[in-house]
C-alpha cells in the first residue's frame, strides 16, 4: 500500500495526474481506510477536475481523521470550485483553526469568497493577514490595491 502511495506522489510531483490517480486507487484497494493515499487521491481527482468526486475522498478523510487541517483546506478549494462558497468558508476557517500558519492561501481564498459577497471589512481583514505572512507575494501590490479600494468603498458607504 505504502509503495503504491509513494509511487502516487512522485507522479503527482511530475505532473502526471492520470498515473498518480490509478496509483492511489491501487493503494486503497489493499486498504480502503488509509488516510494517506485517501487524501492523496482526493488533490489528485482535485487536480483532475473531478470536484464531487474529490468532495466525498476530502469528507472521508475526515471520517478517518477529524484534525485533519489539510483535508480541510483542500474540502475548502474543492467546495469553492463548486460554488458552494458557504461550505468553503467554513472548511477554509476550521483549517485555519487548526493550523493557522500552514495554510496561508487560504487567506487569499476566504478573500475572494468575501469579496464575491461584497463583505469588504472581511476581505480587508483576510488580505492583510495574507501580506503579513507572505510580504513577498508576486501580486503583493495588486492585492494592497484591492485592500485600498475596498477601503474607499466603505468609506464612500
Amino acid at each position: 500500500m505504502n509503495a503504491h502511495n509513494q509511487m502516487g506522489v512522485i507522479y503527482l510531483r511530475l505532473n502526471e495526474v492520470d498515473h498518480a490517480d490509478e496509483a492511489f486507487k491501487a493503494a486503497l484497494k489493499i486498504n480502503p481506510e488509509a488516510y494517506e493515499p485517501m487524501l492523496n487521491r482526493g488533490i489528485s481527482l482535485y487536480r483532475l477536475g473531478k470536484f464531487k468526486d474529490a468532495e466525498t475522498m476530502f469528507r472521508n478523510t475526515l471520517k478517518v481523521k477529524a484534525d485533519s487541517s489539510v483535508s480541510y483546506y483542500y474540502l475548502g478549494r474543492t467546495l469553492n470550485k463548486l460554488n458552494r462558497n458557504e461550505d468553503a468558508e467554513s472548511a477554509f476557517l476550521t483549517c485555519l483553526k487548526m493550523s493557522p500558519d500552514d495554510f496561508k492561501e487560504a487567506h487569499r481564498l476566504l478573500a475572494a469568497i468575501y469579496l464575491d459577497r461584497g463583505a469588504l471589512p472581511r476581505v480587508i481583514e483576510e488580505l492583510e493577514t495574507y501580506l503579513k505572512v507572505v510580504p513577498t507575494a508576486p501580486d503583493a501590490e495588486n492585492l494592497r490595491n484591492v485592500i485600498e479600494q475596498s477601503k474607499r468603498a466603505i468609506g464612500r458607504q
